[in-house]
């Protein structure tokens, strides 16, 4: 997310925009993957599987 307190956003425009990979971002949100429950569930895997 652009509001992570770990990694910089900043640290992601230095990326190659030619290398395999997606970049996907959001304004809010935090780190490691957006936990979305008690149970430690996280979005990214069920993104994973629906984007791929």
């Amino acid at each position: 997310a652009w509001d992570d307190p770990v990694i910089p956003f900043d640290d992601f425009l230095i990326l190659d925009k030619k290398l395999n990979i997606k970049l996907v971002t959001t304004k809010h949100g935090g780190h490691c993957g957006f936990i979305n429950s008690w149970k430690m569930h996280s979005w990214l895997e069920q993104y994973i599987m629906d984007n791929s």
